[in-house]
């Protein structure tokens, strides 16, 4: 009896110590989703620049410089892990997902990628001549890029200008250029002559693409005259045998 009432007391106090980690750890969740809330709703009052000053601002204080974090000049920034940086500190302060997305917002609020050799400490980080650490006051400074317009018409191609033909001079004194000579109205004889000559130059009407040429329709004509001469030959024939076997038929029936 003595041992089933003491496992029965650890029992109890297991679940208890359960349900009290279970209930810390909701209440943990319930407080970080509700600062993480508070920081979306404080950043969207903000403008990038200064929600990335605060985010580096933040490793500093919270220890996720390996993640970002200023350089030892502290005119730069740099991201040492980028798939960390995106799943983990990214979401707090900015709604993103992509690290492309957040290398754009870079770009549009004039920031520069540093680039160097491979000696080069500082390559791969941002930086802005406004950025500077310690100097909030300055994030005012940094402003967007605006985006330049492309014209509408692009890759049309546009007819040269018109050439505008001189303006006739209205100083009779000053010399001008010599007035240009118009060729000479037709006549009514020319005219005609022209009508003549387009008659008697007239290209020939081309044969239809059905119609027989001249050899194709001599060979039908001799075949059709060769057929008729035998046919002419076979019933000569027929005749002569006919009257060939008639007189021995009319001696019989005499």
């Amino acid at each position: 009896m003595a041992t089933s009432d003491e496992e029965a007391a650890t029992n109890m106090v297991t679940s208890e110590k359960a349900t009290t980690t279970t209930m810390k750890s909701t209440i943990a969740t319930q407080h970080q989703q509700q600062q993480h809330d508070n920081k979306h709703a404080a950043n969207e009052k903000l403008l990038f620049p200064m929600i990335l000053f605060n985010l580096l601002n933040d490793a500093a204080a919270e220890g996720f410089e390996d993640i970002v974090s200023w350089n030892a000049s502290g005119r730069s920034f740099k991201i040492h892990d980028r798939p960390r940086f995106l799943a983990d500190v990214l979401p707090r302060y900015l709604r993103l997902k992509h690290y492309k997305s957040f290398v754009r917002q870079c770009n549009l609020w004039g920031f520069s990628c540093i680039h160097g050799g491979r000696k080069e400490p500082n390559r791969g980080s941002y930086q802005h001549a406004h950025f500077i650490r310690g100097r909030a006051d300055l994030c005012e400074q940094v402003c967007r890029m605006r985006k330049k317009r492309q014209p509408k018409n692009k890759g049309v191609r546009r007819s040269p200008p018109k050439q505008i033909a001189p303006l006739k001079n209205a100083n009779p004194a000053a010399p001008g250029p010599p007035p240009a000579k118009r060729p000479p109205a037709k006549t009514a004889t020319a005219k005609t002559a022209a009508a003549k000559t387009k008659k008697t130059t007239a290209k020939p009407k081309p044969m239809k693409k059905n119609s027989l040429s001249q050899k194709h329709r001599t060979e039908l004509l001799l075949q059709v005259a060769i057929s008729y001469e035998n046919d002419m030959q076979k019933q000569q024939a027929q005749r002569r045998n006919h009257n060939r076997y008639v007189p021995s038929f009319v001696e019989q029936a005499k």
